[in-house]
């Protein structure tokens, strides 16, 4: 006869593995909204043309129809709007009316006379920047937490992804430890963290590109006639014909994140 430990115990080592990436995602997290906080605004590449982009669509309710609105909206205008219509969501409800007021060097041409310590592409940092923030600076903020939450979306799953992947080649081990392993080296690598916590479209296009490649992964255990068990799936859909559908659909919001995605269809 089987003790109450023995019976209890795979629930037990589930739990612990979810408590594990809680904890992954919580210390990834912290990393993140510390390195937004502490970096001054332009420290990730791109961010004011990504920010104006925002800002535009945040006040117009629209995305920029003509040559001067593309202008204003700066050089980031002409890629996919996903990124920036779903950030201009929150950024809206902040009233920009400052102070405190963004230092864009070309508003004023006696501010190109100020000495600047570092290049900050096209913006003077200021102590207006610190917390609390308002005005034009909660919405630059806004748009750098929208960037994290996706940047920890893409870590839970690459976690299953990996879990997955590990349960195949290993069947008779336990295959969550090392998916924590894989998971810890995305979050902790720097260039995915700093640029992760900066207003930008990046950990978007890393979440949808990381589910385009589970999915594919399912279809070819599928395809291979291995199981694939998904919860709440009705029987009669055939599930390789539901995971070619969620293909085209995480292609498809890939691409409308960043232009560059579209290579992602090729991978099949």
């Amino acid at each position: 006869m089987m003790g109450p430990s023995q019976n209890t115990s795979p629930k037990s080592n589930q739990i612990g593995q979810y408590l594990a990436l809680s904890g992954l995602i919580l210390i990834y997290l912290v990393l993140a909204v510390s390195h937004a906080a502490l970096a001054p605004l332009t420290t990730g590449p791109d961010e004011l043309a990504h920010y104006e982009y925002v800002r535009f669509i945040a006040d117009h309710g629209r995305l920029p129809l003509t040559y001067d609105e593309r202008g204003q909206a700066s050089y980031k205008s002409d890629q996919p709007p996903l990124y920036h219509l779903l950030t201009a969501l929150p950024v809206s409800w902040v009233d920009p009316s400052g102070p405190p007021f963004l230092k864009r060097v070309m508003d004023n041409p006696r501010r190109q006379l100020i000495e600047r310590t570092r290049h900050s592409w096209g913006l003077y940092n200021t102590e207006d920047e610190s917390w609390p923030y308002r005005a034009e600076v909660l919405r630059w903020h806004i748009g750098r937490w929208v960037a994290i939450l996706f940047g920890a979306a893409t870590l839970v799953v690459t976690f299953f992804m990996a879990r997955e992947v590990f349960g195949r080649l290993r069947p008779g081990e336990n295959p969550a430890w090392p998916a924590l392993g894989a998971t810890a080296v995305v979050a902790f690598v720097p260039r995915y963290l700093l640029t992760g916590s900066m207003l930008n479209y990046e950990t978007m296009l890393a979440f949808f590109a990381a589910l385009f490649l589970w999915v594919l992964l399912r279809i070819r255990y599928q395809v291979s006639g291995t199981s694939c068990q998904v919860s709440g799936v009705t029987p009669h859909i055939p599930r390789l014909t539901l995971y070619s559908v969620l293909l085209g659909l995480c292609a498809g919001l890939a691409i409308l994140t960043k232009l560059s995605a579209i290579i992602l269809p090729l991978e099949t």
